[in-house]
């Protein structure tokens, strides 16, 4: 048994508020074996016969791919243990070329002969190409610890543009430690669409690098916890172009003795003059035990930007409660409603009906 300190933030703010990283106490890293649970395939019209790819998309698994970047990750020792290991399960690239190409879903389905994945994905989209990518965790087991260890890398060239989502179903005792590094070129755009259900640690580093000018880069979650998961959450959006702009929007819902972190920040570099970035995020608590900490931050180098955020928690108001009770519905209901109210203009991001429908049912909301 070991202690991990994961997920710095970029910027160290006062211990006594423990949003600094996280520790994972009493913990060892799993021996990493061969994994064979994977499917990729097209999720587009009818005419698109499963298994099959649209035009303009290639995937290559196992893949050689550069060893991954230390400097946006969870931890050096998980990094590490990708450079090492994921050979062992699978390294995927990814490259598009078309102007406009079907969506593909890349799923994992972790289970008892397959407990531990440590997975590398490097994204490519080519100039003025549009992709779609589903990446879904699921676990059929719910007595053995699953984990998962997963990094992707995103490379978006000039006028491209890119809708990423990622979906965890992972069971309640269940480790996923996951990490999003990308880089946007000029005009391109970067959509990033997460819910995150699953994990008895759920930890999360997104990084949307805007690193020419006119990108734009979005970060919107979804999270809902119960018992006593914990969400360890740090979205960092760096702006070094010309008019590039950002919004991260995360939204969640705690019960039980269920934990959040959230940590956004917004790192207004030399040279992004006329950047415009705003996050907010907010935490409704449905139970006196559950604990949400938030710490956003805006950090600027550069004049002549446009920066604001907002983080918040609190309970479900007394008077939509009220008010929905009146007419005839019940209490706990009523509260699914305003929970469902609260995620929708995010869950409506997800195009493909079936996958909606999925984590509407997982939610039990």
């Amino acid at each position: 048994m070991e202690k991990m300190i994961l997920n710095e933030t970029p910027v160290r703010t006062a211990r006594s508020f423990h949003i600094n990283n996280i520790e994972l106490k009493d913990f060892t890293m799993p021996e990493i074996g061969k994994f064979e649970n994977i499917q990729i395939h097209n999720c587009g019209p009818e005419n698109v016969q499963s298994g099959e790819l649209a035009r303009g998309i290639e995937i290559e698994q196992n893949a050689k791919l550069p060893k991954p970047s230390p400097s946006h990750s969870l931890s050096q020792e998980l990094t590490k243990q990708i450079e090492l290991h994921a050979n062992s399960n699978l390294k995927i690239k990814v490259n598009v070329d078309a102007a406009e190409t079907e969506p593909i879903m890349i799923n994992y389905t972790l289970d008892n002969k397959n407990p531990n994945l440590v997975n590398h994905i490097s994204i490519t989209a080519d100039e003025n190409a549009k992709a779609k990518i589903y990446i879904v965790y699921r676990a059929q087991t719910e007595q053995n610890v699953l984990y998962h260890n997963g990094l992707i890398e995103v490379n978006l060239a000039k006028n491209s543009s890119m809708d990423l989502y990622l979906v965890n179903f992972l069971s309640d005792i269940s480790y996923n430690l996951d990490c999003v590094d990308a880089n946007l070129a000029e005009n391109s755009k970067f959509n990033l669409i997460t819910v995150d259900l699953g994990g008895k640690y759920s930890i999360t580093n997104y990084n949307v690098n805007l690193v020419k000018s006119g990108a734009e880069g979005t970060i919107n979650t979804v999270y809902l916890g119960r018992k006593d998961q914990v969400f360890d959450i740090n979205d960092i959006a760096s702006m070094s172009g010309e008019k590039t702009k950002v919004s991260i929007n995360v939204q969640g819902a705690l019960f039980d003795n269920a934990k959040k972190n959230f940590k956004g920040t917004i790192d207004f570099r030399k040279g992004c003059k006329k950047a415009k970035g705003q996050e907010e995020e907010f935490c409704m608590l449905l139970s006196p035990k559950a604990v949400s900490r938030g710490l956003p931050m805006l950090l600027c180098t550069e004049e002549d930007v446009d920066g604001a955020h907002s983080s918040a928690a609190g309970k479900i108001e007394g008077d939509k409660l009220f008010y929905l009770m009146t007419r005839g519905i019940s209490e706990e209901e009523a509260r699914k409603l305003i929970i469902k109210a609260r995620f929708q203009p995010i869950l409506q991001l997800i195009e493909n009906e079936e996958l909606k429908s999925e984590v509407l049912e997982k939610m039990r909301v």
